[in-house]
């Protein structure tokens, strides 16, 4: 079974579809409903929300992968396959490795940056 991440879509005995809004430990939430791990049948991964040079910032719990991709990152590729990852370009111009999308929210641009 894949990952469950925000933004999937889960499918439970019932085949009721529901939009993955958070996890915390076994339970799934999607709006004001709550679900067990246990009771997904399948999982449907995320669709990227990102655009080629969209800012984001890396989250995950991984250390060296916070004290590598420290600071604001661009989206530079995203993954075609199933593990719904992207690599990002940094601020010296290297390139990331791939890192899961649930790791990387959206940066907003300051007020006047954005053309």
């Amino acid at each position: 079974m894949n990952k469950i991440t925000p933004g999937s879509t889960i499918i439970g005995a019932s085949g009721k579809k529901l939009v993955v809004d958070r996890v915390e430990g076994d339970t799934i939430y999607s709006g004001d409903l709550k679900v067990l791990k246990s009771a997904v049948v399948r999982v449907i991964p995320p669709v990227t929300r990102f655009n080629l040079g969209d800012r984001v910032k890396y989250i995950g719990s991984d250390f060296n992968l916070k004290t590598q991709y420290a600071g604001v990152l661009e989206v530079w590729e995203i993954s075609k396959q199933d593990i719904g990852s992207t690599a990002c370009l940094k601020q010296n111009g290297r390139v990331t490795s791939w890192i899961e999308f649930a790791d990387l929210p959206l940066v907003e641009f300051e007020e006047g940056e954005r053309n």
